[in-house]
């Protein structure tokens, strides 16, 4: 549809959500969805383990909901609500191990690394976003204790065999620099 559309055509990372308002079809979206996320921030990074054995939720299905998710953020970019963006970074922060959690499976490596994706992206949006986006030490200090995982040699587990190569390819371009976006943000 044409409102799906200009929703993934907003969000892409190549478009500053602080110099590019979404047309008010993505944002009557993104707030129709914003009220689902926020039990989610309030949290704020203490999430619990997942347990895996629920089968209630996919890879797949976190996936849909960190794009849910970092939409929001970008909105609140646009909104200029440092505390919502905040929030939902640390939510995007605590989503690749969630995802994995629920599906350690080789199928489930994909969804945890494209959910780590966004979580960067999230980041990249905030650092270009204006001064008062600026986190606080406190902020920081939350922050890095969700996305802690990143500096694990092995944060999402044991990976086959067969994923090696594409965990190894995450590890060397991916990893690296969501590490690089997180210092960014947080002066390390």
């Amino acid at each position: 549809s044409v409102d799906k559309s200009s929703y993934d055509l907003w969000n892409d990372i190549r478009v500053d959500p602080s110099t590019n308002p979404p047309p008010e079809t993505v944002v009557y979206i993104i707030e129709k969805t914003s009220p689902l996320i926020e039990p989610l921030r309030s949290l704020n990074g203490a999430w619990a383990q997942p347990n895996p054995g629920s089968g209630r939720i996919s890879g797949r299905s976190i996936r849909g909901l960190a794009k849910s998710i970092w939409s929001d953020l970008r909105l609140a970019i646009v909104k200029k609500d440092q505390a919502q963006a905040f929030g939902d970074l640390v939510v995007l922060a605590n989503l690749p191990r969630v995802a994995r959690a629920f599906d350690p499976s080789d199928r489930g490596l994909m969804p945890s690394l494209a959910v780590a994706g966004m979580f960067n992206w999230g980041m990249m949006d905030l650092a270009r976003a204006s001064a008062e986006f600026k986190l606080t030490p406190a902020q920081c200090q939350i922050l890095q204790n969700a996305a802690s995982w990143i500096h694990e040699p092995l944060p999402f587990g044991a990976v086959s065999e067969q994923n090696t190569p594409t965990f190894d390819a995450f590890k060397s371009r991916e990893l690296t620099e969501l590490k690089s976006s997180l210092a960014k943000l947080c002066g390390g």
